[in-house]
């Protein structure tokens, strides 16, 4: 079966396993002067090239502190990827952040203990994008809920 996960977010990534091995994206975003909104036509290409099967979606919620406007835009990101995949047909299956973060002894944990991680379970796969220096914190933490996502499905 072939598996993908979403950590939402302007900032988020997708993480694809398919026939043993992982592909890794940034969600890709349109921006207008005072918008922004996923581009559900590359995403939805790149499940329908990978022949993705089954989805897994962090279960997101707002938190203290965070602002209106951000939290709106938020959701509203969540609900472009939730639409996006229904229309394409797949099932999919929400994880939330404490499920898999406990699986992965990272409750109370930063970003950063996310990427160490991530680095530590798939030393071959850079976390790095092009152009940036730092790794990228949504594609860690999509690798890390599909792969408890496979492992809750398959055990």
């Amino acid at each position: 079966m072939i598996y993908a996960a979403f950590d939402p977010g302007f900032s988020g990534g997708l993480a694809i396993k398919a026939n043993n091995k992982h592909y890794t994206y940034t969600l890709p975003v349109l921006t207008s002067k005072k918008n922004k909104v996923l581009d559900c036509r590359i995403l939805s290409e790149c499940l329908v090239d990978h022949c993705v099967e089954k989805v897994f979606i962090e279960k997101v919620h707002s938190a203290p502190g965070q602002g209106v406007v951000s939290m709106f835009s938020f959701g509203k990101g969540l609900g472009q990827l939730i639409g996006m995949i229904q229309t394409l047909g797949l099932p999919y299956e929400d994880i939330s952040p404490q499920v898999w973060k406990r699986h992965f002894k990272l409750i109370g944990a930063d970003k950063k203990a996310s990427i160490a991680k991530c680095v530590q379970t798939f030393p071959s796969i850079n976390l790095i994008q092009k152009g940036c220096r730092v790794p990228h914190e949504g594609i860690a933490e999509a690798l890390l809920i599909l792969t408890y996502g496979i492992r809750s499905t398959t055990s």
